[in-house]
């Protein structure tokens, strides 16, 4: 939210023998709240993910949106919502595709970075996968310029459909 400034001003004017006498009053309140425009930022998922001995395991592609809430800069994100993420994984050798999505989205804590101009989101989202989900998966989004999206998830409940390194993705 942002603060803004509310004057009110109070203008009497008396007449006596043509002499005009002007009182002003004003009254700042600084509790006067005003809401940022909400902004819709989306993109690519151009990302690869590898294996704990380095070997790449699945290509990731995809598409990802997030709703976001800037302070008056527009640059530090005061909220962040709707994170929707799809994904197409293909593995190294072409022979199997999987279709996920990323979601439900529940921030517990937002920071920036003002040196690497980096926010990080800390929370949990849902992982719907073919006939399945896995709900409360924790989750860090790291937004840097507002220009690179990286997804990291709790490897202990994903690793086995998304390998163990963040997926990246581009703001367009």
């Amino acid at each position: 939210m942002l603060y803004g400034v509310f004057t009110f001003a109070i203008l009497l004017v008396f007449t006596s023998d043509q002499l005009f006498t002007e009182y002003a009053y004003s009254v700042t309140n600084s509790t006067v709240k005003t809401v940022t425009p909400q902004v819709r930022e989306s993109g690519p998922i151009v990302s690869l993910q590898f294996s704990s001995d380095g070997s790449p395991l699945w290509i990731v592609s995809g598409r990802w949106r997030i709703d976001v809430n800037y302070d008056t800069t527009g640059v530090i994100p005061l909220s962040i919502r709707n994170l929707n993420v799809s994904l197409v994984i293909v593995s190294a050798d072409g022979s199997t595709t999987h279709r996920y999505k990323l979601s439900e989205l529940k921030q517990n804590s937002l920071s920036y970075d003002n040196v690497t101009n980096t926010s990080n989101l800390n929370g949990t989202l849902k992982l719907a996968l073919e006939g399945k989900s896995i709900d409360n998966v924790d989750t860090s989004l790291k937004f840097i310029n507002r220009k690179i999206l990286i997804i990291s998830l709790d490897i202990s409940k994903t690793k086995s459909y998304l390998g163990e390194t963040p997926i990246y993705g581009v703001e367009r």
